[in-house]
């Protein structure tokens, strides 16, 4: 397989607590699942083409892959990347069409591994590239789809949940001040107000969901079919399915939970009267009367030389 594996050592993750991230990792996707009709990839790429070859970008535990595996003919490939090797599944557990390796989405993929995947797949990874801006993350990445194959892209679309009450908007100004404090600039800007003032230069620092498809489009990257796609999620009595509505009360108020340490963590700017109580207000308003909120997909076919 055309890779090469990074050592594996453990990075920094980009919420705290992250040995609970597997559970909520697989809850979330079965939500979004849900949400998407359990379609998993939206580019139209024939999966029953043999030899296929892809990759998943913050891949945790491997899961997109792992759902992927009964559409596909062998030989197939299949390969998985994140920065926490801890997170991956034993090697023993491991098909051996199915690898696994350590890479920063910050970072350049090795010149071995460009043009090399008929799929290239990335979700809600975005964020955790603190060191390289959004932009860069994604035309580092779109350099491994072969010519003909395609890339797809889904983040949080953070500008505002479609429904809910204030809670709920709070919380997506809580998600927005730490894409922010986070995000590239902030280390040599300084957290909160500062790397703020740093993010506002570019407009993507939180609002990348909505910069995707003009990226991929731009004419050096030689991507043609560029299409977004916006997937509502629904939580709570929002959701028709009972039980995937619980669930996504679930997941928002562990995410929230944890986004919310993050916040404290990278001295974030909120205000306290956002950040009062949440949780508590979060659980009761989904709960209540449930919320909608918004992923913003975006593929893209590389090309034909």
């Amino acid at each position: 397989m055309d890779q090469t594996p990074a050592e594996p050592q453990e990075r920094e993750y980009f919420l705290p607590e992250p040995e609970k991230e597997i559970q909520r990792l697989t809850h979330h996707d079965t939500v979004i699942a849900h949400a998407m009709g359990n379609r998993r990839v939206l580019a139209p790429l024939d999966m029953q083409m043999t030899g296929l070859k892809i990759l998943d970008s913050g891949t945790a535990d491997g899961l997109f892959l792992r759902c992927l595996e009964s559409q596909l003919n062998p030989p197939f490939s299949l390969s998985g990347f994140d920065i926490m090797p801890s997170f991956f599944p034993s090697p023993s557990s491991t098909p051996s069409h199915t690898t696994y390796a350590v890479h920063d989405i910050a970072d350049p993929w090795p010149p071995s591994m460009h043009g090399q995947y008929d799929l290239v797949h990335q979700r809600l990874s975005l964020a955790g590239g603190r060191t390289t801006a959004p932009r860069t993350a994604i035309r580092q990445l779109a350099s491994c789809v072969r010519s003909g194959g395609w890339i797809q892209l889904g983040e949080m679309d953070a500008r505002a949940p479609v429904s809910g009450g204030q809670a709920m908007h709070d919380s997506w100004a809580v998600m927005r001040a730490v894409f922010v404090a986070a995000g590239p600039g902030a280390d040599a800007a300084g957290s909160g107000a500062r790397a703020a003032d740093a993010g506002r230069e570019t407009g993507e620092v939180w609002d990348f969901a909505h910069h995707m498809a003009e990226w991929l489009r731009e004419d050096d990257l030689g991507f043609e079919d560029v299409t977004e796609e916006q997937v509502d999620v629904r939580v709570g009595p929002s959701c028709e399915d009972r039980e995937i509505g619980e669930l996504g009360v679930r997941v928002l108020l562990q995410s929230s939970e944890a986004v919310l340490k993050a916040s404290k963590l990278l001295n974030a700017d909120v205000a306290p009267a956002v950040t009062d109580r949440l949780l508590e207000r979060l659980e009761t308003e989904l709960r209540e009367q449930g919320a909608v909120y918004r992923l913003i997909f975006v593929h893209g076919r590389k090309r034909s030389s």
